[in-house]
């Protein structure tokens, strides 16, 4: 019997690096509809929007939308701070009332932003700042000598080298008006404006990046001086897509080794395109029901669960690895807490065997799901429907963002026998050993790369979005 998927409770490392090889999760259903995808675009970028410090936080979010009401789910992993679910309520609250004002502009997406409009992107920045800032000065060792070689790589071609320049010259500017910020000060007025200014400046560069008449251009350079081909890149820069609705700001991590000018540019500016996408969104015909409804923000409380850990039984197996099995087989029994995108998956569960309405379509996520919790939502809940077809009504199956074919530690399967409903399901033998097989595949990668530092097991790979059923 394969190892229960608790059994890798220790081996899971957390943080974002990848490993060498994808692990690359097939296919379970056909992608979803570009409605539902923009509901999933909805909810990630609202869990997005969520998260202060990445290195700490990883928020999900649902959306239940039907025509008489509108509810936010919204968990992260150690619990949602009151802090973060005020700010949510008011980004809310004041796209209802934007939506309420102004009329739809979604097919003059070049007017000028209104003073509304910018003073909830300057809120949403002030939010995101310390995320924001520590993507825009997260340079690696290798950044002056990338920086030096591009310059000589473009030294004969005057045109290129010159785009090249006012591309650094604008993160110049931004850092600049950034440094200038300073969220704990005393002087309320002056932080404002200064957040204001750094919005303008931030906006104008992923004008010039994404929607300016030079922008193929500068997508043909950034492809040519990382020295990859388009499909290594960020989804964005396949055509510089103009739809912000359409735009999956999932991150490809199959760049070169080394320093990514174009990674590094879509980190600056990804807050400004999910501020750009939630105000295009209140004034969409389509969407400005769910913001004028006045949605309903539920936090998900977090949940520690105690399992039983038996690393020994697969590590056993591996040669050259009796250091890791003495390591872990000491701990039997470790209490961690359930990921954000589970806690989500369970409230909704319960709620629908409550009798809440059944409207579930999207589980957004601030990253990628792990592919822990990904193979739970992708496999398990086809089940569920399918065991309790007559009991599930009108539910439809999840829509999720995909897998990055990692694994945080720590990770812990959830308690899907919900006792307190009348739902009696469990992880059956054949999920499980499906569950089981990804990570095998993760874990032995993960030990003979031996990244044992802050890396994640398996590799950056994700998939694209996809449904849960």
């Amino acid at each position: 019997m394969a190892p229960s998927l608790e059994s890798y409770f220790y081996l899971s490392s957390s943080n974002h690096a990848s490993g060498s090889e994808p692990i690359v999760l097939p296919r379970e259903t056909e992608v979803a509809e570009k409605k539902d995808k923009r509901i999933l675009g909805v909810a990630s970028t609202l869990a997005f929007i969520c998260v202060r410090d990445p290195q700490k936080e990883v928020y999900a979010v649902a959306i239940r939308f039907s025509g008489q009401s509108s509810v936010i789910f919204i968990a992260e992993n150690h619990g949602v701070p009151p802090e973060t679910k005020i700010f949510l309520e008011t980004v809310v609250s004041e796209l209802g009332q934007l939506a309420r004002s102004q009329p739809s502009r979604m097919h003059s997406p070049d007017l000028r932003e209104t003073s509304e409009e910018r003073s909830i992107g300057t809120l949403i920045l002030k939010h995101t700042f310390p995320k924001f800032f520590s993507s825009l000065t997260k340079r690696d060792s290798t950044w002056d000598a990338r920086v030096a070689s591009i310059r000589v790589y473009l030294a004969e071609r005057p045109r290129e080298l010159e785009l090249f320049q006012i591309i650094l010259d604008q993160i110049g500017v931004l850092y600049k008006s950034a440094s200038l910020v300073n969220l704990k000060s005393n002087d309320a007025l002056q932080m404002n404006r200064r957040l204001t200014d750094l919005y303008g400046d931030l906006s104008f560069f992923e004008g010039f990046i994404r929607r300016s008449d030079g922008r193929d251009e500068l997508a043909r350079l950034l492809v040519e001086i990382d020295r990859t081909s388009s499909r290594g890149l960020p989804a964005e820069f396949d055509s510089i897509i103009e739809d912000d609705l359409d735009l999956d700001l999932t991150e490809n991590n199959t760049l070169q080794d080394g320093f990514s000018m174009t990674r590094f540019i879509f980190r600056i500016i990804a807050v400004n395109i999910h501020i750009r996408r939630l105000l295009r969104l209140a004034v969409s015909p389509s969407f400005t029901m769910f913001f004028t409804n006045n949605p309903i923000v539920k936090c998900c409380p977090a949940v520690q669960r105690s399992v039983v850990v038996d690393p020994s039984s697969l590590l056993g197996t591996m040669d050259d690895h009796e250091g890791l099995v003495t390591q872990y087989e000491s701990s039997k029994t470790v209490t961690g807490p359930l990921h954000a995108e589970l806690l989500i998956f369970s409230m909704l569960l319960q709620e629908y065997f409550s009798g809440e309405p059944a409207s579930y379509p999207a589980i957004g996520v601030s990253e990628l799901m792990c592919v822990g919790c990904h193979v739970i939502i992708a496999k398990a809940f086809p089940q569920v429907i399918k065991e309790h077809r007559g009991q599930m009504g009108n539910m439809k199956p999840f829509i999720v963002q995909g897998t990055h074919g990692k694994m945080y530690r720590p990770w812990v399967a959830p308690d899907l026998s919900l006792a307190t409903s009348s739902l009696q399901f469990d992880l059956d033998s054949s999920v499980r050993i499906a569950a089981d097989g990804y990570l095998r595949r993760a874990l032995a990668q993960y030990i003979e790369s031996r990244r044992l530092s802050d890396s994640s097991i398996g590799s950056g790979t994700s998939d694209r979005i996809e449904g849960g059923g």
